[in-house]
């Protein structure tokens, strides 16, 4: 029993660091710390699927990841990430986190917080330290509408 407490603490710890490492990428503006928590081979998709159709059909590698989301760290201005529910589950190796998420970022020609909401089920290796595969369902109506406007020449 006290080795299964210790796996289930241990993926809790893993899942929530692997959200977690979204805030420690933007303070070092380094996208390398999204996937110190991955193995090299994490596969990545973003769910649902009209949101992931529009940017990355095939779903992500570690690197193609990290390359989306370095123009986007160098616009922020600040991230916080609060981590609501860890759900693990230690026979099938999976978790479930929802976060939330509020990004300051210029839009318009002006700063804002721009909140998300996430929910991130990742399948973890049988030591429970490295996340194997991520399904991310985004805040698609924030998500679509604060990409579009980064995108534009005001942001």
């Amino acid at each position: 029993m006290v080795a299964n407490t210790d796996l289930y603490e241990r993926m809790a710890e893993t899942s929530k660091a692997m959200v977690l490492s979204h805030v420690d990428a933007f303070n070092a503006q380094d996208t390398s710390i999204l996937s110190r928590d991955l193995v090299p081979d994490t596969h990545r998709r973003i769910a649902p699927a009209t949101f992931e159709q529009e940017f990355h059909p095939t779903g992500w590698s570690n690197r193609q990841y990290e390359e989306s989301l370095a123009p986007m760290l160098g616009k922020l201005h600040g991230m916080k990430i609060e981590i609501n529910d860890v759900i693990v589950d230690t026979k099938k190796m999976r978790s479930t986190v929802h976060s939330s998420h509020i990004w300051t970022v210029p839009i318009e020609g002006e700063v804002t917080d721009w909140p998300m909401e996430f929910v991130w089920i990742l399948e973890l290796s049988e030591t429970g330290d490295k996340v194997l595969n991520i399904l991310e369902f985004v805040d698609t109506h924030y998500a679509v509408t604060f990409y579009q406007k980064s995108r534009s020449k005001h942001a």
